[in-house]
C-alpha cells in the first residue's frame, strides 16, 4: 500500500477537549483490498501507524458530532493467535475479495470459523466488499515477489520502503489483457450470488456490497455506516461520552443561574431602604391618627367655662 504517516507507540492525542470514543475495526483480505485500505485511512481526518505493531492503524473522525478513534487492525489472512484475537474483540469488520480471484474468495470462507468462536455467538456488523476491479492473479504474481513477511505483506511499509512499493504496485494498475480478463470471466470469476450467499456465513449482520475499489468515493461513509451502526447495537458505547456532556451543560447552567457580589449588595441596600421608608410611613400613619382623634374629642366640647 503506498500509505504513509508519522507511526506512534500510543493512540493520538484527540484535539478535542473531551475524550474520543475508541471503536475496534478489523480489516481482512488478500492483496487485493490494498487500494481500499489507502481509501479509508484518506478518508479520515487523520491516520497513524503504532511502531510496534504493523498490523495496527488509528483513524481519527467525527461522526454526528462525536470524536472517534478507529483502531483498524490487519492480522493477515494466516490463522494465528492474533487474528482470532483481533476477531473476538472487533466491533466491526470489513471483509474484501476480488470477484476475479477464487482463491482470495475461499479464504475468507476459512475466517468464518473464527468468527463463530466470538463470545456467545455474537457476529459484529460486517461489510463483505466484492472488488469487481480487472486484476487478474497472474498479474500479481508477476510482481509480488516481494512480500515475504505475513504480517508487512500487506504493503504497510513507509519512506524507502513504500517507494519501493508504490512503484511495483503500479504495475497492479494497468489494465490486463482482454486475453486474461476473458479468461478469468469464463473460469474464476466469483458471481454476486456467490457473495451473498458468502454472508449467511457472518452472520445477519453482514452485508454485501460489490463494487470498483479504483472508482470508490465513499470511504468516508463506509466508517461513519460501521460507527453508527455499533452506537445502535451497543447502547451503552457512548454512556460515557453523554454523561460527560450533561455534567457540563449542568455545570454551565448552575454558574449562570448564580448572582453575582455586586448585585447582591445593590440588591440588599435597595432592600434596606424599601423597608425603613415603609416603616417610617407606618409611623407617620399612627401620629396622624391620634392627632386626628385629639381634635375630634376638642371639637365635641360644647362649652368653656371661665373662672374668675
Amino acid at each position: 500500500m503506498s500509505v504513509e504517516s508519522t507511526s506512534t507507540s500510543q493512540p493520538p492525542t484527540p484535539t478535542a477537549k473531551e475524550p474520543s470514543v475508541v471503536y475496534n475495526l478489523i480489516f481482512l483480505g488478500s492483496h487485493h483490498k490494498a487500494s481500499l485500505f489507502d481509501k479509508l485511512c484518506a478518508a479520515a481526518d487523520k491516520f497513524e501507524r503504532h511502531v510496534q505493531y504493523p498490523d495496527l492503524w488509528y483513524l481519527n473522525l467525527t461522526v454526528d458530532d462525536i470524536p472517534c478513534i478507529i483502531e483498524l487492525t490487519d492480522p493477515g489472512m494466516e490463522h494465528t493467535g492474533a487474528r482470532e484475537m483481533s476477531i473476538r474483540k472487533a466491533e466491526a469488520a470489513i471483509l474484501c475479495y476480488s470477484s476475479m480471484s477464487a482463491s482470495s474468495f475461499h479464504q475468507l470462507s476459512s475466517v468464518a470459523e473464527d468468527f463463530k468462536a466470538r463470545k456467545g455467538f455474537k457476529y459484529p456488523p460486517i461489510k463483505l466488499i466484492c472488488n469487481e476491479d480487472d486484476v487478474v492473479e497472474e498479474d500479481f504474481h508477476e510482481t509480488a515477489s516481494f512480500h515475504t513477511d505475513q504480517s508487512l505483506s500487506e504493503g504497510y511499509e513507509s519512506g524507502e520502503e513504500s517507494a519501493q512499493l508504490r512503484s511495483k504496485n503500479s504495475v497492479l494498475k494497468r489494465r490486463p489483457s482482454m486475453e486474461k480478463i476473458r479468461e478469468a470471466h469464463e473460469s474464476t470469476r466469483i458471481t454476486s450470488d456467490q457473495g451473498e450467499t458468502m454472508t449467511k456465513l457472518f452472520g445477519p449482520d453482514c452485508e454485501f456490497v460489490s463494487m470498483s475499489v479504483a472508482e470508490f468515493a465513499g470511504a468516508r461513509q463506509l466508517l461513519e455506516d460501521l460507527i453508527r451502526t455499533i452506537n445502535e447495537k451497543n447502547h451503552a458505547k457512548l454512556k460515557p461520552l453523554l454523561k460527560n456532556r450533561r455534567k457540563s451543560k449542568e455545570a454551565i447552567s448552575s454558574s449562570s443561574a448564580k448572582v453575582s457580589p455586586t448585585n447582591s449588595i445593590h440588591s440588599d441596600s435597595v432592600s434596606s431602604e424599601g423597608s425603613e421608608s415603609g416603616a417610617t410611613g407606618t409611623k407617620g400613619g399612627r401620629r396622624m391618627s391620634n392627632a386626628q382623634k385629639l381634635k375630634k374629642k376638642v371639637g365635641n366640647v360644647s362649652h368653656v367655662c371661665t373662672i374668675s
